[in-house]
């Protein structure tokens, strides 16, 4: 516990341990990040949600598609962003949409339906 104290003391007034920790977690991920763009519409609903900790059940049935179609979704996520995991993707999802929306190249609405409205710039 002392380690993590330490670890708070060093971090600035002007920045808070969570302000710290989401810019190393976005700086971790910036590649990954980057390629988010490359995603369809469909895609990156499920990656959001997947930012969310959804299960592949929970996604299929939000989104009225079957649990196989998900896990498709997610290995194209996966290629697409050229990592390894769900966790990994759930990760680069938090990261992603937690960054300031400036970074964004592509502003994303989350529809109740699951679609996805994207505004260019």
């Amino acid at each position: 516990m002392e380690n993590v104290n330490s670890q708070r003391s060093h971090v600035g007034s002007d920045l808070t341990v969570s302000g710290a920790l989401d810019m190393l977690v976005a700086s971790s991920w910036e590649d990954e990040m980057a390629r988010v763009a490359a995603l369809s519409g469909r895609e990156l609903v499920i990656f959001l949600l997947l930012g969310t900790g959804a299960s592949n059940r929970a996604i299929a049935s939000r989104l009225s598609i079957t649990e196989r179609t998900v896990k498709a979704h997610i290995g194209q996520i996966l290629a697409k962003l050229g990592i390894e995991s769900r966790l990994q993707a759930g990760l680069v999802s938090t990261a992603w949409a937690r960054s300031a929306p400036s970074d964004h190249r592509t502003k994303v609405q989350l529809r109740s339906g699951g679609f996805v409205k994207r505004i260019q710039p």
